[in-house]
């Protein structure tokens, strides 16, 4: 399963099993999981809204984000899948 953010939220099959493609990779996860799946990318979305890269988010809710990134990831792992966790590429510079 990859998990990636790029101005939107994207959680798919890396390598999908017969009958998987079909299956929206969000709705095999806990609610809990989807959900601050999801509240982390419209935090994200908030944060990191001008795509310029111009306007930049206080460094502390930025660290708070990645945490929050690494943390559902290492869930997704728990559920039992193996996670590809997208770069982190808003923190490049």
């Amino acid at each position: 399963m990859l998990v990636m953010w790029d101005y939107i939220l994207f959680v798919e099959w890396c390598d999908p099993k017969e009958g998987q493609e079909e299956v929206d990779p969000l709705s095999q996860l806990s609610p809990e999981v989807a959900g601050g799946l999801r509240e982390w990318a419209d935090a994200m979305n908030q944060a990191y809204a001008d795509e310029t890269r111009v306007m930049n988010p206080d460094p502390v809710i930025a660290d708070k984000l990645d945490r929050q990134f690494d943390t559902l990831v290492q869930r997704i792992r728990e559920e039992g899948f193996d996670v590809t966790q997208g770069e982190k590429w808003w923190r490049e510079r």
